[in-house]
């Protein structure tokens, strides 16, 4: 009978304590040496791409922010040309239909009435103005009725009254935004007879829009808030709803308005700045309020 083979033994000395906490030890050591290397530079590498990484997203995000601040700014002060564009187109058809100047010196209202309700509506513009050659009110519509405005006292009725012209033509807009029951852009325009056109207006003829109207194609259009500041640094209307407190808050001072506007003479637009409104941080750019070459506003 064979017997059975011997198992193997490792000697007494290898199955001691100290040998496998030496060999533990070892193995260790060896992984730590290329673990912990390789680990590292991993963790340097993840770290330096995140880093990178988060500072070409915000970066990105940052620049896409800034170049959508802009274009809303042009797209804004180009809604407004626009609008001027427009008022223009309506003056010229109101002024040069026939009979309105026969209308004016015998001030048949109902006829002048006819005349630019049916244009303004065509055109949209909600309100409007006859004037004798004294600025006395004749006809009127919208928020140019109700006697609540003295026409004579605008700068862009005296400029037509006294006959002035510029490199744009007779005709002359104001942004109305001080001391004023209604903020309105504005727009007014001459009559002259059709048979002595060379003499003194026999009227003028004015069509305007409540700014309360036009922000809202405006902040469509630019995609963007709009706050009308006037040359005082007030805010005439926009399209945040606020409280008294974000109001006042908000406001600039006339100092303010004068250096945005001479800084955005040498350059093409103001740098971002902050804005808090309703517990909430906005960024904006401040954008000349130029009607007819003539500036009212931020």
């Amino acid at each position: 009978m064979t017997n059975p083979p011997h198992e193997a033994h490792l000697p007494s000395s290898v199955d001691s304590p100290e040998w496998r906490v030496s060999r533990r030890q070892r193995l260790l050591s060896i992984q730590n040496k290329i673990i912990v290397p390789y680990l590292s530079i991993t963790l340097l590498v993840a770290g330096v791409g995140t880093y990178i990484v988060t500072r070409l997203v915000a970066g990105s995000l940052q620049e896409r922010l800034s170049n959508q601040l802009v274009e809303s700014g042009r797209v804004a002060a180009d809604s407004i040309v626009r609008s001027e564009t427009q008022h223009l187109e309506t003056l010229r058809l109101m002024t040069f239909s026939s009979g309105v100047d026969p209308a004016i010196q015998e001030k048949d209202t109902v006829f002048l009435e006819a005349v630019i309700n049916s244009l303004a509506d065509n055109a949209g513009i909600p309100a409007a103005a006859v004037l004798d050659s004294n600025g006395n009110v004749i006809a009127a519509r919208g928020s140019l009725a109700g006697g609540q405005f003295n026409f004579q006292e605008w700068e862009s009725v005296q400029n037509v009254l006294n006959q002035q012209q510029d490199e744009r033509g007779d005709k002359f807009g104001e942004m109305l935004l001080e001391d004023t029951p209604v903020p309105l852009f504005t727009i007014s325009a001459p009559v002259y007879s059709s048979e002595e056109p060379l003499e003194s207006p026999a009227g003028i003829i004015i069509v305007a829009t409540p700014l309360s109207d036009l922000l809202p194609t405006i902040k469509r259009e630019a995609l963007a808030d709009v706050i009308f500041y006037d040359m005082n640094g007030k805010i005439a209307s926009t399209t945040f709803i606020l409280g008294d407190n974000d109001r006042g808050s908000m406001e600039l001072t006339s100092e303010i308005i004068k250096s945005e506007l001479e800084l955005l003479t040498t350059q093409e637009q103001s740098s971002a700045l902050a804005v808090q409104v309703n517990d909430r941080t906005y960024q904006g750019i401040y954008v000349p309020l130029n009607v007819r070459g003539e500036t009212f506003g931020l």
